[in-house]
């Protein structure tokens, strides 16, 4: 019981919001140069609830949990990483990653979200790997016919 206890208390999953709008879909077939808007990402245990640091000992010092968000495109000469930006949870606000405008490239490509730990970057713990969620999406060029009357 206290083992499946202290599981419960390990990152599990993220909550994944776009309060600004512009939400990415996956597999979604995006015109040039559609923003990707703003991130609000929560880590959640398995309990459901919010965390920002891995459960540790009152005096051993708990380790911070941070979110790496990274834009990758992939194409015939092999995967090509456009965007990579680290945010750490802001205290009275969660994990944020700003608007992204500049995808212009046509081309595939994945938006991963991983956590990783402060110190050493690393994506697992304890043998487990930490969340991470990929969204897969398109950039084409989308034509607009104008009918006459």
């Amino acid at each position: 019981k206290y083992v499946e206890d202290e599981m419960a208390r390990l990152p599990d999953r993220l909550s994944i919001t776009w309060p600004e709008g512009d939400e990415l879909l996956p597999n979604e077939i995006r015109p040039a140069g559609t923003p990707i808007g703003a991130l609000r990402i929560e880590i959640l245990n398995k309990k459901g609830e919010a965390m920002q640091k891995l459960p540790g000992t009152s005096h051993g010092g708990s380790k911070k949990l941070l979110v790496e968000l990274k834009v990758i495109l992939h194409s015939s000469s092999g995967n090509k990483e456009i965007i990579s930006h680290i945010s750490q949870h802001g205290g009275k606000w969660p994990y944020w990653f700003k608007k992204m405008e500049n995808i212009q490239k046509l081309g595939n490509y994945t938006l991963k979200l991983q956590v990783v730990l402060n110190e050493s970057n690393a994506d697992t713990y304890a043998g487990r790997p930490l969340p991470s969620k990929a969204i897969k999406f398109s950039v084409k060029v989308v034509y607009l016919y104008i009918m006459k009357k």
